[in-house]
């Protein structure tokens, strides 16, 4: 799906080569070695380069301050052969985030989140050029997978600026009967989850954005629901299972308000539920809805449909098998193991679409920067061409 996406927009970068003799170049602000966001720029930078965009990434030491960090923005916003800039986040504790994203031109703030686009689109009326990447992956994921957003109830887990405020808003714009926001300190408050879950089970859509490894459990999603994992949660592969529980034992702390028709969940490997038909032999990413059993009002808004993970999902797994290593909705990155919010293998059982940590919400939020990117550039080449 991403792969798709990614090369509707080589197309528009060849066109605007080829036609309009612009040639879509992209920067990226690093600060710092954080091993993740190491590997998230060259994530970025490899989807550039794999369609013609250029690339370029100014990376200051860790202890830089804050003005030699705006500096390095306004220097490559400044930068008239540059379409797109990117701050890499998060920053260094000692750095202002909100000062820097402020310095960014909101021409080329091709991640959406300068206030001025962020603004636009959290208006009703102004649309922005420039849609925060995550929350416009998770409505491309959504629409190409023939998920009738109009008259669902969706329920966003988390409140951030650059995930769910902004998916909230498109969600409403997308004609959502109901928006249902999650405020995430609440969700870090033991006695708010126990009221929550009846919030989250009335979700025909429930996308997760928090930051709390393995919070969404079985009996927090209605049967047939769609469930998008936005969560990327580091925790070190050698932890034993028992520390990952301590990080979520709010979550597990409420099995005794778990409602009876809701079993407890299995500690076998992923058996398929009534409503979703899902095989261990599938590639992580395999969404298969050959069940027509979830609410009536997902049964009309969905047609069935079998949809396995895009090419691009697993090359990032693939560059460094001996690093990235995929198992179970996980993944492994040397000693660092990443997580979502939703316990895999258990909402698995009783949603009919889910997305894996890694390969799901991931690949769509670079295929989104990357269509940001030729669209900054296709904007600075009208202008040039007036």
């Amino acid at each position: 799906m991403a792969s798709e996406w990614l090369e509707e927009t080589r197309r528009e970068v060849e066109d605007l080569m080829q036609n309009h003799s612009c040639a879509p170049t992209f920067s990226v602000v690093l600060v710092g070695e954080r091993p993740d966001s190491v590997i998230y720029v060259e994530r970025k930078q490899e989807a550039a380069t794999s369609i013609g965009i250029k690339f370029s990434c100014q990376q200051l030491p860790g202890d830089s301050t804050q003005s030699e960090v705006e500096e390095a923005v306004r220097r490559a916003c400044n930068d008239d052969s540059v379409h797109g800039v990117l701050v890499q986040l998060p920053l260094p504790p000692h750095i202002d985030e909100a000062a820097v994203l402020d310095s960014l031109d909101p021409r080329k703030d091709v991640d959406g989140c300068h206030p001025y686009n962020m603004g636009k689109t959290m208006m009703r009326g102004h649309t922005s050029q420039f849609v925060p990447c995550t929350p416009l992956g998770c409505i491309k994921l959504l629409e190409k997978s023939n998920v009738k957003i109009e008259g669902a109830h969706c329920v966003v887990l988390g409140d951030s600026n650059i995930v769910g405020l902004p998916l909230a808003a498109l969600l409403r714009d997308k004609g959502a009967a109901e928006v249902t926001m999650c405020h995430q300190m609440g969700l870090r408050v033991k006695e708010n989850l126990a009221d929550l879950t009846a919030i989250t089970r009335s979700a025909d859509i429930l996308i997760a954005a928090v930051g709390v490894p393995s919070l969404v459990k079985q009996h927090w999603v209605q049967q047939g629901a769609v469930v998008l994992d936005v969560g990327i949660n580091r925790i070190n592969s050698t932890e034993s299972s028992s520390a990952t529980d301590s990080a979520t034992s709010a979550a597990a702390s409420l099995d005794s308000t778990r409602p009876p028709s809701i079993p407890q969940p299995s500690t076998s490997p992923i058996t398929p539920c009534r409503s979703t038909t899902r095989s261990s032999q599938l590639p992580a990413g395999t969404w298969n809805t050959s069940s027509t059993n979830e609410s009536p009002r997902m049964q009309e808004s969905r047609s069935v449909y079998t949809k396995s993970a895009d090419a691009s999902a697993r090359t990032w797994a693939d560059r460094k098998p001996e690093q990235y290593n995929t198992t179970n909705g996980h993944q492994d990155m040397g000693e660092i193991r990443v997580i979502g919010d939703v316990d895999f293998q258990e909402v698995a059982q009783v949603a009919s679409v889910i997305t894996p940590v890694p390969g799901g919400v991931g690949p769509m939020t670079i295929a989104s920067l990357m269509s940001n990117i030729v669209l900054a550039a296709r904007i600075a080449s009208s202008s040039t061409a007036q």
